[in-house]
């Protein structure tokens, strides 16, 4: 059986949830491509890798129980992002950081997610509410 958390961690199988929500008060840089090289001599690709733990650090401390593994999620995300970042990344760039980020935690693997819904709003600060479900096969 192939678990999502380390041996130490691993939950039972009886506390699994049907749904998690979790609430990101933390800015997303979004994804930016790099090389094997890239990752060490890139300041966006170092920016980026130093979100990322970040945010794996928030989405940890944030949940309480896990979703089943091996079953078809959906996820739906919220973005809410200062004016002063506006429209300036790609919506997809935001996605991938979060599923990124995600990856091991809020699930076993991206291929396991059967939809996703994502939508970005102008507000005052950073605000990502990601809600994953287990869908219905």
């Amino acid at each position: 059986m192939t678990e999502r958390r380390s041996k130490h961690n691993a939950r039972r199988t009886d506390e699994y949830a049907e749904a998690i929500t979790i609430n990101l008060p933390y800015p997303i840089v979004p994804y930016v491509r790099m090389t094997r090289l890239g990752k060490f001599t890139s300041e966006a690709a170092q920016r980026y890798l130093a979100n990322q733990d970040n945010l794996k650090l928030f989405m940890r401390v944030d949940l309480d129980r896990m979703l089943p593994p091996r079953m078809p999620l959906a996820v739906d995300i919220s973005v809410t992002v200062p004016q002063s970042v506006g429209h300036r990344c790609d919506l997809d760039n935001l996605l991938t950081a979060i599923l990124d980020a995600g990856r091991g935690i809020l699930s076993a693997d991206d291929r396991w997610i059967a939809s996703i819904v994502i939508d970005r709003r102008i507000g005052k600060d950073w605000i990502t509410k990601i809600h994953i479900r287990t869908e219905e096969a």
